[in-house]
C-alpha cells in the first residue's frame, strides 16, 4: 500500500489540482441525500479524478456499477456512533465488501475507547481486518471520532489498531462535536511513531470533519495526512470559495 506523500501544487491554469484531489475521499453521507446528488458526486469524482467517494452502504452497488475501476468506492460500517456489536459490524463489513467496496471506514468501540479498554479495541480491529482479508487487498480505516477522547486516548488508540493491522487511522466522523484539527494528527502521528518503530510499517492517517477549504486541505497535508474526507472536494480543488454548510 502506497504511503508517499506527492507533491501538492495548485494549476492556475485549469483550477485542476490533480495531486491534491488524489488525496481526497468525496464524501456524502447526508441521510436526506437523493439518488441524483449521488450521481452529481460520482460525476465531480470522476472528472477531477478524486481518490474515492465515501458514501453509505446502500449506494456502494450505484457508485461501483457508476464509476467503474477509475475511482475507489469507500463505505461506513458502524456509522455514526459505532456502538454496535462486533457480530453486527463484521456482517456490515462482509456485506459492504461483497457489494462491491473497495474500502470501509469504521467506528472504533466508544464504550471501549472510553475506558482505555486496548484490548476489546484490538480484538475488534484485528476482527474486522481479518474479515477484510477475506475477499482480498481491501483497505480499512478505523474512525475514532476524536472529539470524544483526550490527547492520550487518541494516541493510544492508534497504537492499538496499528497493531491490529488497520490500513488508516481515521479522525472523525463529521458528526461529532468537532472535525480533525491539527493536534489531533499530532496525537495519532506519536501512537503511529511508536508502531512504526516497532514494525517498520507505516499506518495512514485520514483527517475528516470541518475540512472545506484548499487551505484547511493543504495545512493538514503539510503534516503528513495521507488522505482527506471532506464533502468539498470540488471547492478544494479548485480553490473556490463557494462553501456548502455541512460537518463534512
Amino acid at each position: 500500500m502506497n504511503y508517499s506523500h506527492m507533491s501538492v501544487e495548485v494549476d492556475s491554469k485549469n483550477q485542476k489540482n490533480c495531486n491534491l484531489a488524489q488525496l481526497i475521499d468525496a464524501t456524502l453521507l447526508n441521510p436526506k441525500a437523493l439518488k441524483s446528488e449521488y450521481l452529481i458526486l460520482f460525476e465531480q469524482a470522476a472528472f477531477y479524478e478524486f481518490r474515492a467517494v465515501c458514501v453509505p452502504p446502500i449506494w456502494v452497488g450505484l457508485a461501483k456499477s457508476t464509476l467503474g475501476a477509475g475511482v475507489k468506492v469507500c463505505t461506513v460500517v458502524g456509522f455514526p456512533m459505532g456502538y454496535g456489536s462486533l457480530v453486527a459490524k463484521l456482517a456490515e463489513v462482509s456485506q459492504c465488501f461483497n457489494a462491491g467496496a473497495d474500502e470501509i471506514d469504521y467506528v472504533q468501540n466508544p464504550r471501549a475507547a472510553a475506558e482505555n479498554d486496548l484490548e476489546t479495541l484490538y480484538q475488534e480491529t484485528r476482527s474486522i481486518c481479518q474479515e477484510a482479508q477475506k475477499v482480498g487487498e481491501k483497505v480499512t480505516k478505523v474512525i475514532l471520532e476524536t472529539s470524544l477522547l483526550s490527547q492520550s486516548q487518541i494516541q493510544a488508540c492508534a497504537l492499538v489498531h496499528a497493531r491490529a493491522g488497520i490500513s488508516y487511522v481515521k479522525t472523525s466522523t463529521g458528526y461529532g462535536s468537532r472535525g480533525a484539527t491539527i493536534e489531533d494528527i499530532e496525537c495519532i502521528q506519536k501512537g503511529l511513531r511508536t508502531y512504526e518503530m516497532e514494525s517498520k510499517k507505516i499506518v495512514g492517517i485520514k483527517a475528516s470533519g470541518g475540512i472545506r477549504t484548499q487551505q484547511d486541505a493543504l495545512n493538514f497535508v503539510k503534516m503528513g495526512v495521507h488522505r482527506l474526507g471532506t464533502s468539498q472536494g470540488v471547492a478544494i480543488v479548485t480553490g473556490s470559495e463557494n462553501i456548502k454548510e455541512t460537518n463534512y
